[in-house]
């Protein structure tokens, strides 16, 4: 398994700087991401977590069906921190069995939950 950002990698690396935790849908086919969606995060510390706001949630879903275009993954920043997964992004990776993509000031990774645990996925 494998997850083509292209151009979006960019993107994803200039808001990992910005000081809350954003956050969005991967939309595309296959292994090849064409659009990044932002949600509006409401979590109570946007420093250091985020929620979805699941109106906008829904709304990016129904945009990929729009499009023709599938939800590859899930993206979220971590400017205070590396790109690993957290306790909680491990219990949202469980619920949410997407693409992570994890998006810090210094670098840009993508993991997946298999068998209860995160194993990071290749980006090409």
């Amino acid at each position: 398994m494998a997850l083509s950002l292209g151009p979006l990698a960019v993107h994803l690396r200039i808001i990992a700087r910005r000081r809350e935790e954003a956050l969005g849908l991967i939309l595309g086919r296959g292994e090849q991401a064409a659009a990044l969606v932002g949600i509006r995060n409401i979590a109570g510390n946007k420093r250091v977590e985020f929620l979805g706001d699941p109106w906008a949630t829904i709304v990016a879903h129904t945009v990929a069906e729009n499009l023709g275009l599938e939800v590859l993954g899930i993206y979220h920043t971590h400017p205070c921190g590396t790109p690993r997964p957290s306790r909680k992004d491990l219990e949202g990776m469980k619920a949410w069995p997407y693409i992570w993509v994890i998006a810090s000031p210094t670098a840009l990774k993508a993991w997946i939950m298999k068998s209860g645990e995160a194993r990071e996925v290749s980006m090409i």
